[in-house]
């Protein structure tokens, strides 16, 4: 019976035959291949240059078409960006011009003020219909605010030339705010103050029917509405 020893050193053995074999074919390799380039080595290492370029070349492609995909992002995004700052900067012109155009106090504590658009419309609607308003009375709220308003009515109304009444009321004495047309029936307007708070509405200028409830002075008589200032909102 062989001994296990004897055989595990046939085994060594064996391999390290085969070993000395692969290392001999490699070498023999080697030597065969360098027996080639030393037999041209012009073509050799024209083909390691080529081969040099190509990968160049390839490496060269897939970096500038990175680049060149990113610099696209990078423009597309600015591209989005640029229009909408543009939207933004465009709307933002619309509502200045709107606000410039009707005058809108753009701050709590501004004056209130005709534009000229609202007086060209209130100029050009009241001349039409100057024989139903002989003469128009104008309330405001005896406060700074109420009168400079009001003042620009009333120059307005009579540059047209409809006579015009100016009264004050204590400004203590309402809670009213805003722009109103008074009428002495509430539950009837008169077919003129329906007219009027038109076209105050025609004018962008908000108003609203309130009691006219004052006693009606001998110079009203003729009058079955007025314009009543009362103090701002703020």
């Amino acid at each position: 019976m062989p001994l296990i020893g004897d055989g595990l050193s046939h085994i060594q053995t064996w391999y390290i035959g085969r070993m000395l074999n692969w290392v001999r074919e490699f070498l023999d390799y080697i030597a065969a291949e360098g027996r080639v380039i030393l037999g041209a080595p012009v073509a050799f290492f024209a083909f390691v240059l080529l081969a040099a370029l190509a990968l160049w070349g390839a490496l060269s492609w897939k970096f500038d078409s990175q680049i060149t995909s990113r610099d696209s992002i990078i423009a597309a995004r600015d591209s989005v960006i640029g229009a909408r700052d543009a939207t933004i900067k465009f709307q933002d012109a619309l509502i200045a011009e709107y606000k410039n155009k009707l005058q809108i106090p753009t701050e709590t504590g501004e004056d209130r003020r005709l534009a000229p658009e609202q007086k060209r419309i209130l100029a050009k609607e009241i001349r039409a219909k100057m024989e139903k308003f002989p003469k128009i009375v104008i309330y405001t709220a005896s406060e700074r605010e109420p009168r400079q308003y009001a003042k620009q009515f009333a120059d307005l109304i009579q540059g047209i030339g409809i006579d015009v009444i100016q009264r004050e009321v204590p400004s203590s004495s309402t809670t009213e705010v805003g722009l109103f047309v008074g009428i002495r029936q509430p539950e009837k307007p008169s077919d003129e103050a329906q007219e009027f708070l038109e076209i105050l509405h025609k004018a962008n200028i908000a108003a609203h029917f309130t009691p006219w409830l004052t006693p009606q002075t001998s110079d009203e008589k003729d009058a079955n509405f007025d314009l009543y200032v009362a103090k701002p909102f703020w």
